[in-house]
């Protein structure tokens, strides 16, 4: 009997753990790229390179287990961006894209991302006119910035 109950909780458990390890890889590579975004803006190349590697290292396992069966596409859409999915899956010219493809598909998507949330919209999101676009030092200023507030030093 106890040997029943073990085996079905670790069959209910693994899924659950599917789910968390496919979100986990998909938000460490989408925070990881996002801070490399803020530090290369910011000009610190070895902080921008540290986390350029540990979110290409993520994004890679993600596509790969994704590719494998082991990550639906539904939890990346629930647990992580829902961007993550839509470069991954049947949205881009290519339907089956090659795992380096999917990839530099999640980092062009972040590095868009975080340009827009830096030069092209004000602190609270707001889209800025083109001629209030935040370039050159002011910039730098909201990298700076934003590093900080996400706490990028933390993400190892």
């Amino acid at each position: 009997m106890r040997r029943l109950i073990c085996l079905l909780i670790s069959l209910l458990a693994t899924p659950s753990f599917a789910v968390e390890e496919g979100s986990k890889l998909a938000r460490t590579a989408w925070a990881a790229w996002k801070c490399q975004v803020y530090a290369t803006y910011e000009g610190d190349e070895i902080k921008a390179n540290r986390l350029f590697e540990l979110g290409l290292k993520a994004a890679r396992a993600l596509v790969e287990k994704h590719q494998a069966g082991q990550v639906k596409s539904d939890d990346i859409i629930l647990n992580s961006h829902a961007t993550l999915w839509f470069t991954m899956d049947g949205t881009t010219p290519n339907p089956n894209p090659s795992p380096e493809f999917a990839v530099g598909r999640i980092y062009q998507t972040v590095a868009d991302t975080v340009f827009d949330e830096i030069v092209t919209h004000d602190d609270a999101g707001r889209p800025l006119p083109a001629e209030k676009y935040r370039l050159g030092a002011a910039m730098k200023d909201v990298a700076v910035t934003k590093f900080r507030n996400a706490n990028c030093d933390l993400i190892n």
